[in-house]
């Protein structure tokens, strides 16, 4: 994608920042993290949702921010 513009769109947010206490907290922090997104995208929901956005968009000086 050199030179090209990328668009990118959020569709689900996990949780706020967090601080751990130690680097195994921190370790499983972060697998949770990969388990709750790949469930989340494993929904019938975010499947719909995904779909929607993988539309391709004519890009405007707008989108160049």
């Amino acid at each position: 994608a050199y030179g090209k513009i990328v668009r990118v769109e959020l569709l689900h947010k996990l949780h706020d920042e967090l601080k751990y206490d130690s680097l195994d907290a921190l370790t499983a922090g972060i697998a949770k993290d990969c388990a709750d997104a790949r469930a989340y995208f494993a929904s019938a929901h975010a499947l719909t949702l995904t779909s929607l956005h993988t539309e391709t968009r004519r890009q405007t000086t707008r989108d160049r921010i």
